[in-house]
């Protein structure tokens, strides 16, 4: 059922890919670029030595290196990172992670358990979720009164029509 307190792990559980898109710290921004394009994606979790070091977004490619006139082949992934992204809990409500997300400006938010990395999940991940959901719901809703109505039997007294 469409929950606003459904758990992030049902939004990660639906997504296509469970892949978890990464690059290292000293890659070159212009690398991660091209790897974001062809995988029509919009952020890369920066990993190193078996950690989570930061985020890189296409906010950061604006404004970290093209609004700065930095030459992306020229410019590691280090320099020009968030670091240290907020991270939620696959048990997080999807309405906190939009509260979140909207009341810090955030788009992608890894996702970790135990002190494991088990995820990423966008705002758009999350809004797709709420909108399968919701049309599930609809459709449930019409189903059930299609095949309540179709039941029923009406009993006309014939002395109420008019002729």
């Amino acid at each position: 059922m469409l929950s606003l307190r459904s758990p992030i792990s049902e939004t990660l559980a639906a997504k296509q890919s469970r892949r978890i898109h990464a690059v290292a710290p000293d890659a070159m921004v212009a690398e991660a670029v091209r790897r974001m394009v062809e995988e029509a994606i919009g952020a890369l979790l920066v990993i190193g030595d078996h950690e989570l070091l930061g985020i890189f977004t296409e906010r950061d490619v604006l404004a970290r290196v093209i609004s700065l006139n930095l030459d992306p082949s020229q410019t590691r992934i280090r320099q020009v990172m968030t670091p240290e992204p907020l991270c939620l809990r696959p048990t997080t409500p999807i309405g906190e992670a939009l509260k979140i997300a909207a009341g810090g400006g955030y788009r992608h938010f890894p996702v970790v358990e135990n002190d494991r990395l088990v995820g990423l999940v966008s705002v758009r991940d999350l809004m797709s979720w709420l909108v399968r959901a919701q049309q599930d719901q609809i459709d449930g809703l019409i189903q059930s009164m299609r095949s309540q109505y179709r039941r029923k039997r009406y009993l006309v007294d014939p002395d109420d029509l008019e002729a």
